[in-house]
């Protein structure tokens, strides 16, 4: 992400939270020498990152192997996040409504750059779901990101499609553009989108 040259902005911040930002769904465990290789700071900066972020409780250590992952002030900080987003606040009677009414699974979630952050869901009773991660990627092999897609403003929508990695999840799982924006147009008119994975 680039941040325009700013007196009051903290690269050491920026660095400690770009290390943060390393370990997701895909990569929950990290070495220092991963992190140093694919952020360009040197290794023993990234040494001092990461024991300061272990101290701070943002990220554990395994004493055996040594990797790395998220720790449980990192969640706290998430779990915060929603609690305190206004958006949730007024998200929240209008899907219990619904719900009420209707007794069916709503769910509800923020996009942020190419994720959608979870932040409400009601289940229909007496029905097995599959929970959904509270964190989604893949948007474009997802009913929910589908959902999304086929209403955000089409600028977004090519920059998404640009930018994005489309990688094949399943043998069902669209990649090639013109197929995706096929299946968004065909969610946006039915008004629903169909998790085909």
């Amino acid at each position: 992400m680039a941040v325009e040259n700013n007196q009051y902005f903290s690269k050491t911040i920026e660095k400690g939270l770009i290390i943060l930002n390393l370990f997701d769904r895909d990569h929950p465990r990290r070495s220092l020498t991963e992190i140093s290789q694919i952020t360009g700071i040197n290794k023993t900066s990234v040494y001092r990152f990461v024991n300061t972020l272990v101290k701070l409780g943002y990220l554990t250590k395994n004493s055996s192997n040594k990797l790395l992952k998220l720790g449980p002030r990192a969640f706290v900080l998430g779990h915060n996040f929603l609690h305190s987003f206004d958006l949730l606040q007024g998200v929240k009677p209008l899907i219990d409504k619904a719900f009420i009414e209707h007794k069916i699974t709503i769910d509800s979630a923020l996009l942020y750059e190419y994720t959608l952050i979870s932040l409400y869901r009601r289940e229909a009773p007496n029905i097995i779901t599959f929970r959904l991660p509270l964190v989604m990627d893949n948007l474009y092999a997802r009913a929910m990101g589908k959902a999304v897609l086929a209403h955000i403003n089409e600028a977004e929508l090519s920059r998404f499609l640009g930018t994005a990695p489309l990688k094949k999840l399943t043998s069902k799982t669209f990649v090639q553009k013109e197929a995706i924006l096929k299946e968004l147009e065909l969610t946006k008119n039915r008004g629903y989108a169909i998790n085909n994975e």
